[in-house]
């Protein structure tokens, strides 16, 4: 049967090949998410966590000017010069151009098989990563109205659910935007004052509720977003907020 399987890919592959999604050159290796070549430059935005802050996951090598750490005595957090409200942050890669292609095909593109190429090294970082935060729930947010016109699926719940069904958890869409947040075009700081009460909590979150919380976004680029759900969150009772974004806006990344 299996084999049976791999024959009926490769003639797909052969009289309807894919096409990479950041170079759109043919792809005739059945399920390969882009091609050998993009994939290398892929692989190479793979994010080091070392020299970061532990909480925000700021480059501390670029920016030893800045304040990032935590204030035991007061149990807050303060992170870069601002309050943080979420518990720790980790991303998997940086949003170089190649997955910036890579996005939007995924997200814009109707691509929703893209979302595999974030399993992999997702699944390497479970132990090391994920399993010490103590889980015990995992969510994401709910497509808003433009989303759901978009696409039948939403990007980070196929993510979600994968990560849940590694760690024997729960999952469910917790989140919903109350209104429409344009934020590219807007500043750092006005991303922070504009994004207050922009959440809210779905039906699917639990009665029943949660010590440690994990959020799967897909990008994560001022932490405005994450840091604002977390608020929200542990208003509701959560202890502690944790956040995974499968990519990560740095000073150098492109965000054409």
């Amino acid at each position: 049967m299996k084999a049976l399987h791999n024959i009926k890919e490769s003639f797909l592959g052969f009289i309807m090949p894919s096409y990479c999604p950041c170079c759109h050159s043919e792809i005739y290796e059945g399920e390969k998410h882009c091609c050998q070549s993009c994939e290398k430059k892929l692989a190479k935005a793979e994010i080091i966590p070392e020299e970061r802050c532990s909480i925000c996951f700021t480059d501390l090598s670029l920016k030893k000017n800045r304040l990032c750490h935590k204030l035991n005595d007061t149990n807050r957090m303060f992170c870069d010069g601002r309050v943080i409200f979420f518990d720790a942050h980790y991303s998997l890669y940086s949003l170089t151009k190649d997955w910036h292609k890579l996005l939007k095909n995924w997200k814009f593109g109707g691509n929703r098989y893209l979302y595999n190429c974030f399993l992999p090294i997702l699944q390497e970082k479970i132990d090391r990563i994920l399993k010490p935060w103590n889980i015990d729930r995992v969510g994401y947010i709910d497509s808003a109205a433009a989303g759901r016109d978009l696409r039948s699926w939403k990007p980070c719940e196929d993510i979600a659910r994968r990560v849940a069904e590694w760690m024997s958890l729960k999952m469910g869409a917790d989140i919903f935007k109350k209104r429409k947040q344009n934020q590219s075009q807007m500043s750092f700081s006005e991303r922070y004052l504009s994004i207050h009460d922009s959440f809210g909590l779905s039906s699917s979150f639990p009665s029943a509720i949660p010590k440690n919380y994990l959020l799967i976004e897909d990008v994560y680029t001022t932490g405005s977003t994450a840091n604002e759900i977390a608020r929200l969150l542990k208003k509701k009772g959560i202890k502690k907020v944790f956040i995974l974004s499968m990519l990560c806006v740095f000073g150098n990344d492109s965000k054409d």
